[in-house]
């Protein structure tokens, strides 16, 4: 080999050292294609849950001051608007079925707001043939658009108090939930008072952890 020829043949040896040293690195840092380019999983049913936390104390808070606010109506004399109204609802936010009061707490021309409150059940009696009825308290802050023919919007929360099996000593045992409710639909009722109809998608966030599609048909009276 001669005195040319040897500078060439070292820089390719340290050349071929290199490359056989980083081929080892990237081999060894867990496997670059796998692991380490995987999206890593972040559970989104915490922050969500805190939201609808904070969702739920907000909406109490807003509920309570409408409840001991002064009743406000503008442009349309408050004598000629059924203020009241008491329906029943197949299915809806109730779960199953519930009787309702609602109360008209501003309406101006197409617009109208109300806050509402039902109740309703699951089971009268217990597991062990007692009168121990579920309670189900449904509350929702609506808003209507139209004139006899409107469009509903509404969100609120369900309180429900139902009976379990107490696996400590086996016997009934409450535990007491809030779901977020929401509401949109159709609603035939007039602002002058008479019979009612609505229908409405209305899902639930049970637990407000899981969603779960329902709907709702609801008939009744406002005075």
């Amino acid at each position: 080999m001669n005195e040319h020829q040897l500078p060439t043949s070292c820089i390719k040896h340290l050349a071929v050292s290199e490359l056989s040293s980083v081929s080892a690195r990237i081999r060894s840092s867990d496997n670059l294609t796998g692991n380490c380019f995987e999206m890593p999983y972040v559970p989104y049913c915490q922050p969500l849950c805190g939201i609808l936390k904070n969702m739920q104390y907000r909406f109490l808070i807003v509920f309570l001051t409408i409840i001991i606010s002064r009743e406000t109506f503008s442009q349309i004399d408050s004598n000629r608007i059924a203020r009241n109204v008491i329906f029943i609802e197949a299915a809806g936010v109730g779960g199953y079925g519930s009787i309702n009061y609602e109360r008209v707490m501003y309406c101006e021309n197409y617009l109208m707001f109300t806050i509402r409150c039902g109740i309703s059940t699951y089971h009268i009696v217990d597991y062990t043939n007692k009168l121990n009825p579920d309670i189900i308290i449904p509350f929702t802050l609506n808003g209507f658009y139209g004139q006899d023919h409107k469009i509903e919007l509404g969100v609120g929360e369900t309180y429900s108090n139902i009976v379990h099996t107490d696996l400590t000593n086996f016997k009934p045992k409450r535990v007491s939930n809030f779901n977020t409710i929401f509401s949109i639909g159709y609603c035939y009722q007039k602002n002058k008072g008479g019979i009612l109809f609505r229908c409405a998608y209305t899902p639930i966030i049970e637990f407000n952890k899981y969603l779960r599609h329902w709907a709702g048909i609801s008939f009744g009276y406002s005075f």
